[in-house]
């Protein structure tokens, strides 16, 4: 049977889980130097120019 001490953690790791969810949805964006060459607002891409290697 669960005890309030078994129950709090249990909470505790899913408080936890739920804001490291979002975390990992920003660690997956990258960063290019260079030009905006066309923008899809339909779409929600944007075309961009590489000026480095």
């Amino acid at each position: 049977m669960f005890t309030r001490r078994n129950i709090l953690l249990i909470l505790i790791v899913l408080g936890i889980a739920s804001c490291c969810m979002p975390v990992g949805a920003v660690l997956q964006q990258f960063t290019h130097r260079g030009m905006v060459t066309a923008v899809d607002p339909v779409q929600g891409t944007i075309t961009i120019y590489a000026t480095h290697r």
